[in-house]
């Protein structure tokens, strides 16, 4: 089945893996109408050619889950932990790792991440995998009141095997990671360092060397965005914002990797926040 220009399925929260000439989303969950009531759990997996403009479905996830981690590596896309559930005590935080094949549309278990979390960044350096902060499991007594994680994990797909790395400056989620020449940048998010707020810190991790480092901050404080990495470059695009109410952002922020502008802040032509941002590969 294919549909031009639209996703086949009406979603929220996309999770992307790019490989060449496709975007392969996968979907957490999505709403029965245009209010965002009524959420119900997805297992949706669609894959989008651009040189066609059309969405193609795929084998769906084994189980269906929202708020996962995606990382690729040799063309195999890994979907790490998430949470499965929806509404107060029914939400369980996952330490499931599940891989997907886009060439037999086939999907195979991996091993268990030692940490139950929705990991609030993935990054692939390498041959190699991070999962990073976000929300563990279990949760606090009061529902809502997500107990955010400082530590990373790192997955070795070749020999199977996960290892725990050094912990984070500060336990933080709804982040955007990059990578950029090996080093993986976390900028912004949310911390529960009195009560739930955004902040702009940018941390970096360098995986070689095992060490972490604070570099400048955003100009202002971003959460629930994404970033993408372009000749060294780093693109910031979109936000929400609850300072005054739910806002969504069209900003476009472009930053050198000591986190200076280098560019003049450009729109997106719709708002937006969770949004994906791949880098599509060119013939």
């Amino acid at each position: 089945m294919a549909a031009s220009r639209r996703y086949a399925n009406a979603t929220h929260e996309c999770k992307s893996g790019c490989r060449q000439w496709h975007d392969l989303c996968l979907w957490g969950y999505n709403s029965k109408d245009k209010f965002l009531q009524n959420w119900k759990m997805a297992d949706h997996v669609e894959a989008y050619d651009p040189r066609t403009d059309t969405w193609t479905e795929k084998k769906e996830m084994p189980i269906s889950r929202f708020y996962f981690g995606l990382g690729v590596v040799a063309g195999k896309v890994y979907l790490i932990g998430g949470t499965a559930g929806l509404g107060e005590g029914q939400e369980q935080r996952m330490d499931r790792v599940d891989i997907y094949d886009p060439a037999t549309d086939t999907w195979t278990k991996g091993p268990k991440m030692p940490t139950r979390r929705n990991p609030g960044g993935v990054a692939v350096v390498s041959t190699r995998i991070y999962a990073i902060g976000g929300e563990g499991w279990p949760l606090p007594q009061a529902w809502g009141a997500d107990q955010f994680l400082g530590s990373i994990e790192e997955y070795d797909p070749i020999n199977r095997q996960w290892e725990k790395k050094k912990d984070m400056l500060a336990p933080k989620n709804w982040f955007s990671s990059v990578v950029v020449e090996g080093a993986i940048y976390l900028i912004g998010g949310y911390t529960r360092e009195g009560g739930l707020q955004e902040v702009a810190t940018v941390n970096v991790y360098h995986p070689r060397t095992e060490t972490w480092r604070e570099i400048s901050a955003l100009p202002n404080p971003l959460g629930a965005f994404d970033a993408a990495a372009v000749n060294g470059k780093i693109y910031v695009l979109g936000s929400l914002s609850t300072d005054a109410g739910v806002r969504f952002s069209t900003d476009v922020l472009v930053y050198d990797t000591g986190f200076r502008a280098v560019e003049a802040t450009g729109k997106m032509l719709t708002r937006w926040s969770e949004l994906k941002a791949e880098l599509q590969n060119q013939p």
